[in-house]
């Protein structure tokens, strides 16, 4: 309700939110939309990312499973936990639509799933080193041929990393630490 009365004008919402008009459309088409967008904004008060989310995962969900946005059977709160999971990179982007998938097809909390489903990331960058050290050591060709200049090896290094890590990584942390390591 709250967001169809903002003002009553749905230029408020783009402007003061920027969400583009057909995304406002859509949301506010449907009463359990509008009360998901608000919601999760309320929780994680980032409401691009929220409309991006309904509009991107829930709507390719919705149409997958032929479900009426009415029917959704998730808590409210759900999505804008997973939102604030990922902006503290305590998820990946990845892990974050698996756990998003589980949420609405089983009505799952997020923070148990991930625990359940060991997909915390690793943060610890003592621990990402270790990995990046293994790798290193378990490519020897990769790793010379890098240093002859090969841009190609260190992308390969990388996706070594990231699969001994399981993705559980950021990969940003990933880069840095194998520049390091090697020089």
């Amino acid at each position: 309700e709250m967001l169809r009365s903002l003002v009553g004008s749905e230029m408020c919402i783009r402007d003061r939110f920027g969400i583009p008009d057909y995304d406002i459309d859509i949301i506010t088409d449907s009463k359990k939309l509008a009360d998901l967008f608000e919601q999760t904004t309320a929780i994680c008060n980032q409401p691009k990312k929220v409309s991006n989310w309904i509009m991107g995962e829930l709507m390719k969900m919705l149409n997958d499973s032929q479900t009426l946005p009415e029917n959704m059977s998730f808590r409210q709160d759900s999505l804008g936990e997973i939102i604030n999971l990922l902006a503290a990179n305590k998820i990946s982007r990845d892990s974050a639509k698996k756990v998003f998938k589980a949420v609405f097809e089983q009505d799952v909390v997020p923070a148990d799933y991930v625990k359940a489903n060991n997909m915390e990331s690793v943060s610890d960058t003592g621990a990402i080193k270790a990995v990046v050290e293994e790798v290193i050591a378990a490519n020897e060709k990769a790793v010379s041929e890098y240093r002859e200049g090969k841009d190609k090896s260190f992308n390969f290094l990388i996706g070594q990393c990231m699969r001994a890590l399981k993705g559980k990584a950021p990969a940003a942390t990933v880069t840095q630490v194998l520049k390091e390591i090697l020089g």
